[in-house]
Formats: structure tokens, sequence, C-alpha cells
């Protein structure tokens, strides 16, 4: 669970750093959840139906492990994107795939006993990790994450409010004068 929290804290910081910069509400928001969906995505597309289908189907863990790679992920990222209207597409897939790239990264770093992440799949099947950390740092580093999503809204909720309070406060400019 905790890793999931410091996922899903990352593809927060990514979808308000990308959304930032949208004129749209919508597309903002798009955003914004894209990529906190991204940042779940390569966990949800590989462990789920290898727990939901492991007694059914023989070798379903080897089938859906690529999803967790980048080439195949950003495969999915489109044509999951595709189910959206296409002014939200390029939206969805950015979010999707910033989150998800982000999710892959966190990963790589991570030194795995069971497996190595196959990072150029399909043109290798070598695994590599980087081994930068354990995998149960992240329970030591989920709280310090999610205080930093909560801090991040709070300055965000209060910037917007300072700049709101500012525009109202302008001084309504006078009508130019007729000229003479």
């Amino acid at each position: 669970m905790p890793d999931v929290l410091t996922h899903l804290a990352t593809g927060h910081w990514a979808g308000r750093l990308l959304a930032g910069r949208q004129p749209a509400r919508q597309r903002r928001l798009a955003l914004l959840l894209a990529a906190l969906t991204g940042a779940a995505l390569p966990d949800l597309l590989t462990r789920v139906p290898s727990l939901l289908l492991s007694e059914r189907v023989d070798g379903i863990g080897s089938f859906v492990a690529p999803l967790h790679c980048p080439l195949p992920y950003l495969l999915a990222c489109a044509l999951l994107s595709r189910t959206f209207v296409e002014e939200l597409r390029a939206p969805v897939f950015a979010g999707l795939a910033i989150g998800g790239l982000i999710h892959l990264a966190a990963d790589l770093g991570q030194r795995n006993l069971r497996s190595l992440y196959m990072v150029f799949f399909p043109f290798t099947a070598s695994g590599y990790q980087l081994g930068l950390y354990e995998p149960e740092a992240s329970v030591r580093w989920a709280p310090a994450f999610l205080a930093a999503s909560a801090a991040l809204e709070i300055v965000l909720y209060v910037s917007r409010r300072v700049v709101r309070c500012q525009n109202r406060k302008k001084p309504i400019p006078e009508p130019p004068l007729a000229s003479r």
C-alpha cells in the first residue's frame, strides 16, 4: 500500500505541474486525473490480471508483465486515450504517459530480489535494476510524500485566492476622455 501511495503522490505532482499551464479547466482536470491514474496504471495492468486470473490461466503473469515496461506501457496509454473525446485525447495520453513513466523510473531504482525490469522490451528481454533503495523504503517515505502533496495543494489554493483578491482590488479603469 505505501508503494501505491508514493506512486500516487508523484503522479499528483506531475499532474499539477502539467496541468498548471493549460488554459481550459476541463483539460487541467483531465491531465491531473490522467497523471494520477497513470501513476498506478503499470501495477494495475500487470498485478490485477495476475491476481485475478492466476488460477484459471497458466502463465498470465508472463503474458501481462511487458505492460510494466516503457514501450508497451506507452502503447497501452495510446489505446486508452483513444476512448476519450478528441479534444481530451492529447492531455489524457500525456498524463497517463508521464504518470506511468515516473512510476516505472521509481520502480527501476528499487533493489528487487524477485525480478528485474525489462526496460528495453521488446528489443531485449534482459532485466535491469539500479538498486538504489529497498522496496520497503516506500513505507518510510509515504507520509512525507503525502505531506508534500498536501502542502502543494495548500500552496496552490492560497496562491489562487491571493490572485483573485488582487484582481478584485484593481481599480476600474476610467473611460478615455472624449477629444475636444
